[in-house]
């Protein structure tokens, strides 16, 4: 190919939208301080890709916070679990509500046991309100988030609507302003995902992630936000800055 031809095909490859566009959760933890993933709870898709991107990440000696779900008077019960000396069965043995616990959510507790007892830097972060405290989830959510930040990158697995931006709810509000919304609002560098399943029903199902800036990311923020009887935002971007798409593999 002649080199005048080369060179025309290479700036077509690097100016493309989609390649412009392409991003990981471990490319945006190199210039945010929080990463924030919602997901449709339940879903063993979810676990696994946290799972799997923070094991990328901490390749190569980085260190990483992770915060979960999980009401943070639990946070003992966690450390207790990771110790090197209490037996592999402690994760099955740690309190989590129904509404995310399944396999898939303990075998990603599993591999965080693991990676720490093999001496990588990372930390796993119980977020959630305690039940018996009266507040709104969100905040109590951000109150812990500002208070474990050292400089450390974190990763946060929270549902959707939790990491929205913005949400302009149809009905009453279900809640005050979301965890990524208040972050945002401290000025603190925040990227927030989304994460959709396509309706129908398959047993395998591989994961495309997209930009919001990308134009078919406003069809699947708009489901996204039906689920919770919001209104879909003008741009996609207003909502979350990606979406994790599974999709079902023919």
């Amino acid at each position: 190919m002649p080199i005048q031809a080369t060179l025309v095909l290479t700036l077509l490859i690097l100016t493309s939208p989609i390649a412009a566009l392409a991003f990981s959760v471990p490319q945006l933890l190199e210039d945010k301080d929080v990463v924030i993933v919602g997901e449709t709870h339940r879903r063993p898709e979810s676990t696994q890709f946290v799972t799997n991107t923070v094991a990328e990440y901490l390749q190569g000696g980085k260190c990483l916070i992770v915060g979960l779900e999980i009401p943070s008077h639990q946070q003992p019960v966690l450390e207790r679990a990771f110790k090197k000396r209490v037996s592999i069965s402690s994760i099955s043995s740690i309190p989590l509500s129904s509404i995310i616990d399944h396999p898939g959510y303990r075998k990603m507790l599993a591999s965080f046991r693991n990676q720490i007892r093999e001496g990588k830097c990372l930390k796993v972060r119980a977020i959630d309100v305690p039940h018996i405290v009266s507040v709104d989830r969100d905040e109590w959510m951000e109150k812990q988030i500002l208070e474990m930040m050292d400089g450390t990158p974190i990763v946060v697995l929270v549902g959707n609507f939790h990491a929205m931006k913005e949400v302009r709810w149809n009905s009453d509000p279900l809640g005050g302003p979301s965890l990524t919304e208040r972050l945002i609002d401290r000025g603190i560098r925040v990227a927030s995902m989304l994460q959709y399943w396509e309706k129908k029903g398959c047993n395998l199902r591989s994961e495309k992630l997209v930009s919001t800036e990308e134009p078919e990311s406003s069809e699947y923020v708009k489901q996204i936000m039906e689920v919770i009887n919001a209104e879909a935002p003008d741009k996609a971007s207003e909502a979350a800055d990606g979406v994790v798409v599974w999709r079902c593999v023919d």
